[in-house]
């Protein structure tokens, strides 16, 4: 025994010690944000005008760099740069519990490189789940021995996500078919870390804080191939398949925890655009996945059947501060992959709307554009909800 537990207040410290082995959490059933849920939320909007257009971004015109789309990098002029960043305001409803949170995160950034008699290279590190949560809460423990109850603090945070880094090759074939294909290595990382804090004055003495935790690293491999046809000057259609393949979790050096592999499901994405005149176009797209496989090594989580549709429409007449404008409206509705075992799935829906501006052009080619979307959303799981706007701005450098 330690001159600490000798100590006045010591039994005391032991006694909470044991209530909180007691009463301590056995998963994640008390938490309150969808990201929580096993591996985390998808993060399907990485640039600013496919979230605006319903988040699918499948069979965009013009030259984009698209993860899961890798033909619509195909015809790129000059090389060219992308930085995403998102900002998102969250209101979570639990239980009869309303709480707000903010998170900002940089969920894309990329190049790309025409090569003659190649094609177009590229090179994106992108987030793929995002695992950015805190809850806190606050209760009445009965000690054990005393029968004395004490207010106590409890905290579970997660800092972190699976990010993606792709190398990619798009390449016209002909004149209407276009073919594209990316790999790469999952990446990143998560800590996790549950404390209880109690209130000195209702057990008479300073308690320290009782905290555990650990930090995992992930990797795995991950590729993409896709095609893209287009119809003379008024459509494209472009279809896509990601192999998920395994993501292993890595327990640090300072981590006294098990590894952890799951099986991510393959996903199919399917879209396309149609001009409908001359500046205004029509774009809708899919995507399936079934993650129920990939559940199956977690406990008290179960995966779901993913069937996620989106659409919007982009007027590109507009001119704001004098430079050359697009409008877009979208929506989207769909699951996402996790939930709670024995909770309904999780629905997300979303209005989604925004701008694109050129900010600068030369002899038709542009050297610096900039996106922005706006989404107003919600997910529910029956007892949960949670509301969220979403602002993603991305921009785009050329001929650096």
């Amino acid at each position: 025994m330690t001159d600490s537990m000798r100590a006045p207040g010591g039994p005391v410290l032991v006694v909470a010690a044991l209530a909180l082995l007691a009463s301590a959490p056995t998963g994640l059933a008390a938490q309150s944000l969808l990201s929580g849920y096993a591996f985390g939320t998808p993060l399907e909007s990485v640039d600013g005008r496919s979230a605006a257009l319903g988040g699918i971004g499948m069979g965009l015109t013009g030259v984009e760099l698209a993860p899961h789309d890798p033909a619509a990098a195909v015809d790129l002029l000059i090389p060219a740069i992308f930085f995403t960043s998102q900002t998102s305001w969250n209101e979570v409803t639990e239980g009869g519990e309303t709480s707000d949170f903010t998170s900002t995160r940089f969920p894309a950034v990329g190049i790309m490189y025409p090569v003659s008699r190649v094609g177009t290279v590229s090179l994106s590190f992108t987030g793929v789940l995002d695992q950015n949560w805190s809850v806190s809460q606050e209760q009445l423990l009965t000690l054990e021995g005393s029968g004395a109850q004490a207010r106590v603090t409890d905290s579970f945070n997660s800092s972190g996500g699976v990010s993606a880094l792709r190398i990619g090759l798009a390449r016209r074939l002909s004149p209407a078919l276009s073919l594209g294909v990316t790999a790469g290595t999952y990446l990143g990382n998560v800590t996790r870390r549950f404390s209880r804090s109690f209130d000195s004055l209702e057990v008479e003495t300073d308690v320290p804080d009782f905290v555990i935790g650990g930090a995992w690293d992930y990797s795995g491999f991950i590729a993409t191939a896709g095609a893209s046809v287009d119809v003379g000057q008024i459509a494209r259609i472009s279809a896509s398949y990601s192999l998920g393949g395994d993501l292993k979790a890595s327990p640090t050096d300072a981590t006294d925890g098990a590894a952890l592999t799951m099986s991510l499901p393959g996903e199919y994405r399917v879209g396309g655009t149609a001009l409908l005149s001359e500046r205004l176009m029509i774009s809708v797209g899919a995507l399936y996945g079934d993650w129920a496989s990939a559940a199956e090594p977690l406990a008290d989580v179960e995966g779901s059947q993913v069937l996620r549709l989106g659409g919007g429409v982009e007027w590109s007449g507009a001119r704001l501060l004098g430079k050359t404008s697009s409008l877009r409206l979208g929506y989207r509705r769909g699951e996402l992959p996790f939930r709670r075992a024995g909770d309904p799935e999780v629905t997300e829906s979303a209005i989604t709307g925004g701008l694109g501006m050129n900010l600068l052009e030369s002899e038709d080619v542009l050297l610096a554009r900039a996106d922005f979307a706006v989404e107003r959303g919600t997910r529910d799981a029956g007892s949960f909800a949670e509301d969220f706007w979403r602002l993603t701005v991305t921009m785009r450098v050329s001929g650096f």
